[in-house]
């Protein structure tokens, strides 16, 4: 038991952020790992074994994250619902700081690999699930496509063509 406890202590930040992919299909509840990683990040950068990684990452997320956030600030001023513009910029500023704290907990190659691993084994299963889903739709007009072209050849009847 302290085994797992210990290895869960390591890899808490691979799993929160396996657990962003796997909430995604539910509504709004892939919102709570971001919002772990968000409130970690001040903690991160004043952490003196985090802030050297904290600084880089953030040279690298933040002007990326204004190319987006810019235009999303800017087209708020003559926006259609002015208010609810500017609330949605303000709050995706949670963005920059969770791909921050994200970046710098999984700085270990071992839990970059196991959250791509797992995030590949849910994408699978998510594609696996849509072609079984698709099936009970796909069956049946296979069958009535086929047994119409049979009916058609049987019977003789053809387009004429002029």
């Amino acid at each position: 038991m302290s085994i797992l406890i210990r290895k869960l202590q390591l890899e808490w930040p691979a799993w929160l952020a396996v657990a962003f992919v796997a909430l995604l299909p539910v509504h709004r509840l892939s919102e709570a790992p971001l919002l772990v990683f968000a409130v970690l990040t001040p903690f991160l950068w004043r952490s003196p074994d985090h802030a050297a990684r904290t600084r880089e990452v953030a040279a690298f997320i933040l002007p990326l994250f204004a190319c987006f956030w810019i235009p999303m600030l800017l087209s708020s001023v003559d926006s259609y619902l002015p208010q609810k513009s500017w609330v949605q910029s303000i709050a995706a500023l949670r963005f920059p700081l969770a791909a921050i704290g994200m970046a710098v907990l999984l700085a270990n190659d071992s839990l970059r690999w196991k959250v791509l691993k797992w995030s590949a084994c849910i994408l699978l299963f998510w594609a696996v699930d849509g072609f079984v889903q698709l099936l009970p739709f796909v069956i049946p007009v296979m069958v009535i496509f086929t047994v119409w072209a049979i009916a058609k050849r049987l019977t003789g009847t053809k387009k004429s063509a002029r």
